[in-house]
C-alpha cells in the first residue's frame, strides 16, 4: 500500500490525472491509442510492454469498447512483413505463460 500511495504522490502521475479531466473525450482517445500501442508494440517481444492497464470506474465503460476495437485493427501475421503489429509468441512456453494471465483475469 505503501508504495501504491508513492506512485499516487508522483508529480507526473498526478499531472497525467489533471490532464485526463481537462479535455475527457480526446485524452480517452489518447489513452486508448497508447494503452494499445504499450501493449502489442513489438509483438510483446519486450520486457518493457504494458502488462496492466489500470482505468477509472468512471471512463471504464467509454475505455474498454474502444480499446477492443482499436485493437481490432492490429495486424497479425508475419513478425518479419513490415505492416504486422502482433506475431507469434517466442516459445510454447510464452504462450502458456500469457494463457494463464487470461484465465486469471476472466
Amino acid at each position: 500500500m505503501a508504495s501504491q500511495m508513492k506512485v499516487l504522490q508522483t508529480p507526473s502521475f498526478k499531472k497525467s490525472v489533471k490532464k485526463l479531466h481537462k479535455n475527457q473525450k480526446t485524452d480517452l482517445d489518447k489513452a486508448v491509442k497508447a494503452t494499445v500501442s504499450g501493449s502489442f508494440w513489438a509483438s510483446g517481444q519486450n520486457c518493457i510492454g504494458t502488462q496492466r492497464i489500470f482505468v477509472e470506474r468512471s471512463i471504464f465503460d467509454k475505455f474498454l469498447p474502444a480499446f477492443v476495437e482499436q485493437t481490432k485493427t492490429l495486424n497479425v501475421g508475419d513478425p518479419m512483413n513490415e505492416s504486422t503489429d502482433v506475431g507469434p509468441m517466442i516459445t510454447p512456453e510464452q504462450s502458456m505463460r500469457i494463457q494463464s494471465w487470461v484465465e486469471d483475469a476472466i
